[in-house]
């Protein structure tokens, strides 16, 4: 800059083209200058007159500069004026920061030998209020019990109240105490102690809940496997964990790999397990004893296990049973999965209250119009779900709800104006690393920046800067916890361990260790925090951490893959996706359309799956969609049509409606798609000539026979093999005489046919899971929703050209060995 400092300003922006913005100066918006002479005094003069700056009300001047500051020498002194942008700054904040530039310059000077990194910038009494009075947070909890005692003592109080609720399933305080302890005895015959670590691999269903409890009865801790994971995920926490017990359903353990453990089958082997006394166990664990495992994404391509103790379970309970106030009145909702820590916030939070525990099949709490209703018939009055999640919900009214926390990603502030109408509305923020939770903050309806707020009941929270000192308010930094909820650290993984649980830094305050979270965040001038980000590329999808190193990672490990790169992208404000970016190997990029046999990737793990990708491809593949118009066009007109899975869109169904159909029966599935294609309908002022009925082509009725039949099915869940069934019982629905669309199809890949331009990029939709399930049993290998398949040439086909109705799908083609799972 010195050495060209006479070059025209204008020739240094036309060389270097930066974005502009009119209200923008091109280069820069920060300015310090420290001048020769005082640039405030008037540069002119007037006869008769005494010429000065006027500084009264009014005297605000235009700025180029978002910030300013300009020094001068004036004697033994420094003078100097900031200017700054009012849209950006606050009177207040300019004067802090001044405040906090004088507080450096004397640092300096007082202290020459220290480095500039360490000369505070705020005073003393600056420092006590963010470091020991915004941290005043020791209240009273049951530190000398562990988190299955919070639930034993409710047994006593309330043993006949609700405890938990599955479907049509319910059982009291009492009967699941007993429950649990009987297989809590069962384990300690097992060899189940302290510290023992067992797997728990189930549905969703009353039996998780029991065996959770009777895992920390009997002093183990759990670790939860999702039975939906790769196998490769699986198999890697098999043998990180080493667990030695393992309980699990009958039904999943063929999707489970080779272990160790011993079984124990939840449903197999009850009969055997409730021989045991139903009578309060005995244990030496302590609160210092593991209570659970969670593994969270790792950015090596492997996750990593968080060791979490009973004392921040308890701390944890007590803290949100306050805040939320939840009773023996409450009925929560137990909707996260059991491998995601917030889970067991919702199970203590009602467990350890009285409340009743509500819990619902994969499909009951899958957002959207039928989780809505769910909530309205079983009177929910507490929920914690994503922002993502809340934001696919129908916004109708829901009297019963009284509490709803989100958590897990950064919520819109238009979520807040709708659903903290009339109810408590909670912005919750927690690493799985500080036991769930760590702060939150009750939002209005008219927040605008919804900050994650002040830190709950014996937590910590300091945000520093890269030298470990403390940030001012305003100024953004990365968030230190130091609480009782925080983790041991990392399951085998010392070096990782001490790198993100620290010393802690700083004087005169009592905590041993501070989690490094990695998380940027500044404070508000009232004391609440506002979460600003990451310093790393970790990212949040729809409530769960991911490191796209992980995926990345993956993708290198195949020999066709030269270099990736994974980034998240937001088309629109909330939603979220990751896109992965791969340079090929110069071989698969010579040969990419020569490929031959199948290849199975297995994604990292089940919420990376986008439903929305096929059916999407599906509906607007306009070579498709114009075959069937014509053939439609041809049968339809004047008469009675029955549509086989009409999706949420009901293109179909549309299309005959167009024609001239005379009644449209359009049938589905699923009941959150059934309620959309309603919706979908109604919107193009067509309800009249169709109705969408919402149930299993195999066994719903008709009010009356249809000329035609059409389906999409093909296209939707599966080649031949997965159609044939439905298609052909859809004669039932058809006059003797009635015609089928389509009649012939051609299976393009193994399990599930799929329009050209996603050959290379398939995705399941939740609907095709079913069928293509069935399709994989009767090859003889499991179906795992989260592979994705790409590269069928045309010799890997499952079935030649035919009409489905002649198709015979008894006999397994020698094509079907073909089929591997990761």
């Amino acid at each position: 800059a010195y050495s060209h400092q006479d070059i025209p300003f204008e020739k240094l922006v036309e060389e270097l083209q930066p974005e502009r913005a009119l209200s923008q100066n091109p280069l820069f918006q920060v300015v310090f200058a420290v001048q020769q002479e005082e640039i405030l005094k008037p540069s002119f003069s007037l006869p008769n007159l005494e010429v000065g700056w006027y500084e009264g009300a009014g005297a605000e001047m235009t700025v180029r500069m978002d910030l300013e500051l300009h020094l001068w020498p004036v004697g033994e002194e420094i003078k100097g004026f900031c200017a700054y942008n009012t849209d950006l700054f606050e009177a207040e904040t300019i004067t802090r920061m001044l405040s906090h530039y004088e507080n450096l310059l004397s640092a300096a000077v007082e202290t020459t030998e220290r480095p500039i990194s360490q000369l505070p910038l705020m005073t003393q009494p600056e420092l006590d209020q963010i470091l020991v009075e915004w941290n005043n947070t020791k209240t009273n909890y049951p530190d000398d019990k562990c988190i299955h005692q919070l639930f034993e003592d409710r047994v006593e109080k309330t043993p006949d109240a609700v405890a938990v609720v599955f479907e049509q399933q319910k059982l009291t305080y009492s009967e699941l105490n007993s429950k649990a302890n009987q297989l809590a005895h069962y384990l300690q015959k097992l060899g189940v102690v302290p510290e023992t670590l067992v797997g728990i691999c189930v549905d969703r269903s009353v039996e998780m809940v029991v065996g959770l409890l009777a895992i920390l009865k009997a002093g183990g801790a759990y670790v939860p496997l999702d039975p939906n994971y790769p196998q490769e995920r699986l198999e890697y926490m098999f043998a990180d964990s080493g667990v030695s017990v393992l309980l699990t359903q009958e039904q999943i353990l063929a999707q489970l790999p080779q272990h160790q453990a011993q079984v124990v089958f939840l449903d197999r082997d009850w009969e055997k397990i409730a021989t045991e006394t139903p009578e309060k166990v005995k244990s030496e664990v302590s609160p210092q004893n593991l209570a659970y495992i969670i593994y969270t994404s790792g950015s090596t391509g492997k996750p990593k296990g968080v060791l979490v103790e009973h004392k921040g379970l308890c701390n944890l309970a007590t803290a949100q049973i306050q805040e939320f106030q939840v009773n023996s009145n409450s009925r929560v909702v137990q909707f996260a999965s059991l491998s995601f820590d917030a889970s067991i916030s919702e199970i203590v939070m009602a467990l350890g209250s009285g409340a009743s525990l509500y819990m619902g099949s994969r499909d009951t709490l899958m957002p959207g119009v039928g989780m809505s209703q769910w909530l309205r018939n079983n009177k929910i009055t507490h929920i914690t779900i994503p922002p993502s999640a809340l934001a696919v919900m129908p916004k109708e009214e829901l009297p019963d709800l009284k509490t709803i926390v989100v958590a897990g990603e950064a919520c819109p502030p238009e979520l807040i104006s709708h659903w903290a109408k009339g109810r408590q509305f909670v912005n919750a923020y927690g690493p799985t690393e500080s036991t769930v939770c760590a702060t939150m903050a009750e939002c209005s309806p008219e927040c605008s920046v919804p900050p994650i707020g002040r830190p709950i009941g014996n937590t910590q929270i300091y945000i520093l800067d890269r030298n470990l000192q403390p940030v001012p308010i305003g100024v953004p930094g990365e968030i230190y916890i130091g609480s009782v909820g925080l983790a041991r650290g990392y399951l085998n993984q010392p070096q990782l361990t001490q790198e993100k649980f620290i010393s802690y830094p700083l004087r005169n305050l009592t905590e041993e260790k501070l989690y490094k979270t990695g998380d940027l965040a500044r404070y508000l001038p009232d004391g609440n925090i506002e979460f600003l980000g990451r310093i790393d590329n970790q990212v949040k999808i729809r409530g769960f951490r991911i490191e796209p190193g992980e995926i990345e990672s993956v993708l290198r490990r195949n020999p066709q893959v030269q270099q990736a790169v994974v980034i998240d992208k937001e088309d629109t404000p909330g939603n979220k996706r990751l896109v992965a970016y791969f340079v090929p190997e110069p071989e698969l990029e010579q040969n990419i359309q020569k490929m031959k046999g199948i290849e199975l990737w297995p994604s990292i793990a089940e919420y990376y799956v986008y439903d929305e990708l096929l059916y999407y491809a599906m509906t607007n593949d306009h070579r498709r969609n114009q075959s069937y118009q014509v053939a439609i066009n041809q049968l339809v007109k004047e008469r009675v049509v029955v549509e086989i899975g009409t999706g949420k869109d009901a293109i179909l169904a549309r299309f005959c409606a167009k024609a001239g159909a005379k009644k449209i029966y359009a049938i589905e599935r699923d009941q959150e798609t059934s309620q959309l294609a309603k919706a979908s309908v109604d919107k193009f002022g067509l309800s009249a000539q169709i109705e969408i009925i919402h149930g299993d082509a195999m066994t719903v009725n008709l009010p009356e026979l249809a000329d035609v039949c059409v389906s999409e099915i093909v296209g939707a869940i599966g080649g031949s093999e997965g159609a044939a069934v439905i298609i052909n019982n859809a004669r039932r629905f058809l006059k003797p005489d009635g015609a089928m669309i389509p009649e012939r199809s051609v299976t393009k890949i193994a399990a599930v046919t799929l329009p050209e331009p996603l050959l290379n990029q398939p995705r399941f939709t939740k609907v095709s899971g079913y069928y293509t399930q069935k399709i994989f049993e009767q090859v003889g290998y499991p179906f795992d929703l989260r592979v994705c398949i790409k590269g069928f040439p045309q010799a890997n086909l499952l079935s030649n050209r035919g009409i489905f109705e002649d198709l015979d799908f008894t006999k397994s083609g020698s094509a079907q060995r073909k089929i591997w799972c990761h």
